[in-house]
């Protein structure tokens, strides 16, 4: 995309070139970017979380402020904006009140996973040769293709992950997920 440059099998970009940038009326590229950290002083580290499909965020210590640190993210970047987000949560009123209402809750990490594992399958018959992408970057079409992502603060069982991590790899279709 525009403003940014491949190093090796990355994209970079500053925050000068994207400043330059005028303001777009159209689906961002990366609408599902969130920050895992610092590569070194002033460079952060991003992932796409559409890329990755299932985000796994490992259960040690501090699990819970990276998954608080993405939901804030996903809830708020101006490259998330067109993004749906269902929160797995038993407290809601952290994602209520860091999204200003854009966030869906749930408590049930059961119905997380089958809300996934529904959207894949519905997705699936609609998809184009051309893929879940050409779809969101049409502007006509965006809206019915936005990315939606379903972030787990509450962790799933191996069975339940198993499920995601199956939905999620059977078709590229712009549904994603992170869990512990």
């Amino acid at each position: 995309p525009e403003g940014f440059t491949r190093l090796g099998d990355s994209l970079a970009v500053g925050w000068g070139a994207l400043s330059a940038l005028p303001d777009v009326d159209h689906p961002v590229a990366y609408p599902a970017l969130v920050t895992l950290g610092e590569q070194e002083p002033d460079h952060l580290l991003m992932v796409d979380i559409m890329a990755s499909g299932v985000l796994g965020v490992r259960g040690d210590d501090g699990a819970a402020e990276v998954l608080s640190a993405m939901l804030v993210e996903l809830a708020c970047a101006p490259w998330a904006a067109e993004l749906d987000l269902l929160v797995v949560t038993r407290d809601a009123r952290f994602a209520e009140a860091a999204s200003e209402g854009r966030v869906l809750c749930e408590r049930e990490v059961e119905d997380g996973v089958a809300t996934v594992e529904r959207l894949v399958r519905q997705r699936s018959r609609f998809i184009s040769e051309s893929g879940w992408d050409a779809g969101r970057l049409d502007p006509d079409l965006a809206e019915a293709w936005s990315p939606q992502v379903v972030l787990f603060e509450v962790a799933p069982d191996a069975d339940q992950l198993a499920r995601l991590e199956a939905a999620v790899a059977a078709h590229a279709c712009g549904v994603a997920a992170i869990a512990v």
